[in-house]
């Protein structure tokens, strides 16, 4: 299992990676593994959707350099990295995750499979799922964005408000247990 971690302008870094890995292919073909002469060695899957803080330009700018080189790029959706069965039955050697700190918390499961198979994973502005996302309502959001959604949500019942500059000195809690009672 390898796991890459690259900076910002990773993606460069990446594909200088993976270029220079098909330039050894090229040079001893017989000395590749069966996997490797089965062509799986040039299929490389990218994540590439409208995730935030992802930049869809450098994504396609990154494809359009490995697909230069060769290499036969599948795009894949952040719902695709989340259907682990469905990459179960696509075959590829390397997944690149462009911007792997804001991925889909349950992709992690799915990134950890395939790289415990084989998969040689890069994670390019790692760290990996530093933030987690989720989808609420159709949009992806990280914990910022949760929370702020949940502070906009309007009780539709409240039994008493407690507005500022009320009197509260007199108030005490109360309990059904009387050791609560102070």
């Amino acid at each position: 299992m390898r796991k890459v971690l690259l900076g910002a302008n990773g993606w460069m870094a990446a594909v200088w990676m993976l270029c220079v890995g098909a330039a050894f292919a090229d040079a001893s073909q017989a000395s590749l593994p069966p996997r490797s002469q089965a062509g799986l060695s040039e299929r490389v899957a990218l994540l590439d959707d409208a995730l935030p803080g992802h930049d869809r330009a450098a994504n396609a700018r990154l494809a359009g350099a490995l697909a230069a080189k060769g290499f036969e790029v599948t795009r894949l959706t952040a719902d695709q990295l989340l259907e682990s069965a469905a990459l179960a039955a696509q075959r590829f050697s390397v997944l690149v995750l462009p911007n792997c700190a804001s991925l889909p918390a349950g992709a992690v499961r799915t990134v950890d499979r395939l790289a415990r198979e084989g998969v040689h994973t890069f994670c390019l502005g790692g760290p990996l799922a530093d933030r987690s996302l989720w989808r609420v309502g159709g949009r992806w959001l990280d914990a910022t964005g949760r929370a702020a959604l949940a502070e906009r949500v309007v009780p539709a019942y409240r039994p008493f408000e407690i507005k500022a500059g009320m009197d509260l000195t007199a108030w005490r809690r109360a309990s059904s247990e009387g050791a609560a009672n102070n």
